[in-house]
């Protein structure tokens, strides 16, 4: 992380640092344009700091965590935005972040780890 810019540095609900790099933010929103919609870096970190939700990665269950903020309904459907972070690295680090229409973790069975709902 020496000597890059940070477009993120906060803390998470549990007071651990986490940072998101701008060349990784960059690199993500070619995939991800929603990114770069204004407020998004601002969502995000709510996100971080006010989870409804967090869950263990199904791929990388001790390494990464999945923090979900519900931000509207469509038709009575939840829209949420998730983050998906490194969990054992100083600082954390954000490896990406969108907004599914979906809590993907449930359909592997997987119980959040944090609930505030």
């Amino acid at each position: 992380m020496s000597g890059s810019r940070l477009c993120i540095d906060t803390k998470t609900y549990l007071g651990k640092r986490i940072v998101f790099e701008e060349m990784c933010w960059r690199r993500k929103a070619k995939r991800r344009p929603e990114l770069l919609e204004d407020g998004m870096l601002r969502r995000i970190e709510e996100t971080l700091r006010n989870p409804d939700l967090v869950f263990r990665d199904h791929a990388n269950p001790e390494g990464r965590r999945c923090y979900y903020r519900e931000e509207y309904r469509v038709n009575g459907r939840p829209r949420y935005i998730k983050v998906v972070a490194t969990n054992t690295t100083d600082p954390l680090y954000i490896i990406t972040a969108y907004r599914p229409d979906r809590i993907k973790e449930l359909q592997y069975g997987l119980k959040p780890i944090w609930e505030t709902r």
